[in-house]
């Protein structure tokens, strides 16, 4: 809206973003700030002395809880952002969601939103920058058209009615073979399976031998080649390459092998192991996810576990975090590149109601994990991450990695400047339209 943005703004956004009474899903973000897991529990209101914003001198001093190696990479997630207090406190509903505040400091500012239908944003013309040097979206406008699944955007797209579209399954040769494109992309984001650790046939430690069992019944090979025709990389662990500290093949139980998948079934049997009736594969639908799930239906009834899909349309990813996760859908783009951002975000008894899908906490990792987060060796620290995975991996079996993603998009001939970097997000202040 043309208001300077101060150090102020971002101490008024990081306490009202962690504020117990808004519940973000990124609240525990503000756990690594001192007092910040006070403010979440509601035990106070505001960080003052953590957090010391001196506009005249525009500075920002923040004291952490622990010391925090990642803490440069972490503070660039859009949760510590920047809010105008002159007008989000006009609210006189402080959760009014559907208020049409949208004033931020970007490239774009919002023009218009129809739900289910578009939103507009137009070039802000107000915007300082980024680190590039850029301080001029080459647009005047973006218009995002909203579809009701995967395959209808990309009709929309060879229709000629948009300008770009993510390739839905079975289409990723045709659309590399014929539209320009963004494959060749490696992104740091994880597609998986987590399980229930509430759910009474597939959680605890008396089932890790099924979950063991499940993770090698598994054929991800198949997956790749026939759901995306090989353009994924078959994964060998959650957190991707490109992440530092990342090391290939932590997961000895991601092989296909459904053979040593019976003799584990036969082994949990034997220490008192029972299904009282068929597991649940839930997914969000309209996303793809639905010949991944059919795939993985048919391994587990080859090694004699039966199962149901379970697909749901609406408020998928927080119907599981709130506790309804049997063996559900997972994926994660990294919010920031921090191996961290894998492990603590995802699978730490902190994250639980948030990001940690399927409820997953254990003393062994939250251990292993803690103490990577305040280690400043890099070299030690990656080790201490490395060794919580393996024990997510083996040792508990909390999740079960399928692939890493890699570029999914396709654009029109016409666009310029569109590419898809590792963290999956499209520097829109760079795309063109060439002259006609």
């Amino acid at each position: 809206n043309g208001d300077p943005v101060l150090p102020s703004s971002f101490a008024y956004a990081w306490v009202r973003n962690g504020q117990s009474e808004f519940a973000s899903p990124y609240g525990y973000l503000i756990d690594y700030v001192k007092g910040g897991t006070a403010l979440q529990d509601g035990t106070v209101t505001n960080l003052d002395s953590a957090i010391v914003a001196d506009d005249s001198a525009m500075t920002l001093k923040v004291t952490l809880e622990a010391p925090q190696a990642d803490f440069p990479a972490i503070v660039s997630h859009p949760f510590f952002g920047p809010l105008p207090e002159k007008e989000v406190s006009k609210l006189k509903d402080q959760n009014d969601w559907g208020s049409g505040i949208m004033i931020g400091n970007g490239p774009f500012k919002m023009d218009a939103a129809a739900n289910d239908q578009q939103v507009v944003l137009v070039r802000n013309d107000s915007w300082a920058g980024n680190v590039s040097g850029d301080t001029r979206a080459v647009l005047d406008k973006l218009v995002f058209k909203i579809s009701q699944s995967q395959d209808s955007a990309y009709t929309d797209f060879e229709a000629g009615n948009t300008q770009s579209a993510s390739i839905p399954s079975g289409q990723f040769t045709a659309a590399t073979e014929t539209y320009k494109n963004t494959t060749s992309q490696p992104q740091l984001g994880s597609y998986h399976f987590d399980f229930g650790f509430t759910d009474p046939q597939l959680g605890g430690v008396d089932n890790t031998l099924l979950r063991q069992a499940i993770s090698l019944a598994i054929d991800r090979d198949e997956i790749n080649q026939k759901v995306y025709e090989g353009f994924r990389t078959t994964s060998t662990g959650i957190t991707p390459n490109g992440i530092p500290g990342f090391e290939p093949g932590l997961c000895k139980f991601c092989t296909f092998d459904p053979t040593a998948a019976k003799a584990l079934i036969t082994q949990w049997k034997e220490a008192g192991g029972q299904l009282t009736g068929p597991i649940t594969l839930d997914f969000n639908t309209d996303s793809g996810n639905e010949p991944v799930v059919a795939i993985i239906q048919q391994n587990l009834k080859a090694v004699g576990i039966d199962s149901e899909l379970n697909g749901i349309s609406e408020k998928y990813f927080g119907t599981m975090a709130e506790g309804g996760c049997h063996f559900c859908r997972a994926g994660w783009y990294a919010d920031y590149p921090t191996y961290g951002n894998f492990m603590f975000d995802l699978y730490s008894t902190a994250s639980v109601g948030g990001n940690n899908m399927g409820s997953f906490s254990d003393p062994v990792f939250d251990d292993l994990v803690n103490t990577a987060q305040s280690e400043p060796d890099s070299a030690k620290r990656s080790q201490l991450y490395r060794d919580a995975e393996t024990y997510l991996l083996n040792d508990s079996t909390g999740t079960v990695p399928i692939n890493w993603y890699n570029g999914d998009q396709v654009y029109a001939d016409n666009v310029v400047g569109y590419t898809q970097p590792p963290l999956g997000i499209i520097a829109w202040e760079n795309v063109g339209i060439k002259p006609s």
